[in-house]
């Protein structure tokens, strides 16, 4: 189950989120938003039922808490007919967001070949606009619930909260400053510019002196002037010369053997 966990988080599905139950490994509790669409605006809460011997069994099912009125979901049990998809579930093959992913792309293609729901079946292909107006409900339904409690004691269910306005200023005091703290504070950056400023300026300042004190001429223990400073260094650029020139004729020497 470990692994089935870590390939739903790799395959960041849009609009889909769940966590495992946590009251036992084999119940999934999860939320689709749907964003686009006949069902947009649908926020629907589920359930994922794995068998005892998976992944070696049958397909896991997947049951929404509030039926939805569509084809593919059966009316009285909110059951998603993932068997068409699934048929035979294949170890190594299928894998749980695959009926994460199929149960949200029913909400985009409409399927009406062998329903568990006849009179949605038929309506979509007879009337679709009577159609449309079903799912309005159906949405409307399932957003009316959307806050109750979850009848459940499993501390990991789906629970959702409106958020008034105290709450929004908190929830943004609360990322303001988890972005200011660290690496992103910019007390700590400017005080770092600063740092770098001032080491900066006085490199550049002993820079001046340094060159200041080369443009002099330079006294030595007896007190009598010396060649410059810029003098000797013109003697060791050709020093420098004169010996990049040798190694330069011996590497010539030597390609020539």
């Amino acid at each position: 189950m470990i692994n089935s966990s870590k390939l739903l988080a790799k395959q960041k599905l849009p609009g889909v989120y769940v966590v495992p139950s946590g009251r036992s490994p084999l119940c999934w509790n999860g939320v689709i938003f749907v964003r686009q669409g006949l069902y947009q605006g649908g926020v629907f809460k589920l359930q994922i039922f794995i068998p005892q011997d998976f992944p070696v069994s049958s397909c896991p099912k997947l049951v929404f808490e509030s039926p939805v009125y569509h084809p593919l979901v059966n009316p009285e049990t909110g059951e998603l007919d993932v068997n068409r998809a699934f048929s035979k579930w294949r170890r190594n093959v299928n894998h749980i967001w695959q009926v994460l992913m199929y149960a949200r792309r029913v909400f985009h293609k409409v399927e009406i070949d062998n329903p568990l729901n006849a009179e949605a079946a038929s309506l979509y292909e007879s009337d679709v606009d009577g159609f449309k107006e079903k799912v309005a409900e159906s949405i409307e339904k399932c957003k009316s619930v959307v806050y109750d409690v979850p009848p459940t004691d499993d501390p990991f269910a789906i629970r959702f909260t409106e958020l008034d306005e105290h709450s929004l200023k908190q929830a943004k005091d609360a990322m303001t400053s988890f972005r200011l703290k660290g690496y992103f504070e910019p007390t700590m950056m400017e005080h770092v510019k600063n740092e770098e400023g001032d080491s900066r300026e006085s490199e550049r300042d002993s820079l001046k002196e340094t060159d200041a004190r080369e443009d002099e001429p330079s006294l030595n223990y007896w007190g009598l002037r010396n060649t410059s400073v810029k003098k000797r260094r013109q003697r060791r650029m050709s020093r420098r010369d004169r010996s990049a020139s040798h190694s330069n004729s011996v590497i010539f020497s030597m390609s020539r053997l």
